[in-house]
């Protein structure tokens, strides 16, 4: 027992002077805890990946569907949202929500279906200008593209 004391009496501490601060270790910046973070849970990592590839492709396909959209139409909205239901209730030809004179449409030949239960038949085409005719009447179908896929149609008829 007295050579444990003699060992304890012997010992002695060392303390820092008091003019030197305490340097502390420093603390990885929030870049490599994350880097951590992910290492330890791969699953994550591949999830957060699909997720921005799936996201990345879907905004450049409604890029390459819709890059000429925003034109002189004055219904932008109104248009894409009659765009909307048009692809969700699979229909070719759809008329606008706000004014029934004018139509969306995938091609001219699915107006011509459009307009063949009213009773209007194909009379003329020339460039975006579509005539049908009815007896003596006559509607005339003034076309302009709104995007790669879609026309969009105002109806007049003449009498």
């Amino acid at each position: 027992m007295t050579i444990l004391k003699e060992r304890e009496s012997t010992a002695t501490t060392i303390a820092p002077p008091a003019t030197e601060p305490l340097i502390l270790p420093k603390r990885a910046s929030r870049l490599r805890r994350f880097a951590r973070l992910l290492a330890r849970h791969p699953n994550i990592t591949q999830v957060f990946l699909l997720l921005a590839i799936a996201s990345g492709t879907s905004i450049f396909l409604l890029y390459l569907l819709f890059r000429g959209a925003w034109s002189t139409h004055q219904d932008n909205v109104a248009v894409l949202s009659t765009i909307f239901k048009m692809e969700l209730s699979r229909k070719d030809t759809l008329a606008l929500s706000d004014s029934p004179q004018q139509v969306i449409t995938r091609s001219y030949k699915t107006l011509d279906s459009y307009v063949e239960p009213d009773g209007w038949s194909w009379v003329n085409r020339f460039s975006g200008t579509i005539t049908y005719g009815k007896q003596e009447q006559r509607l005339i179908a003034s076309c302009s593209p709104y995007s790669p896929i879609y026309i969009i149609c105002s109806l007049s008829e003449i009498p």
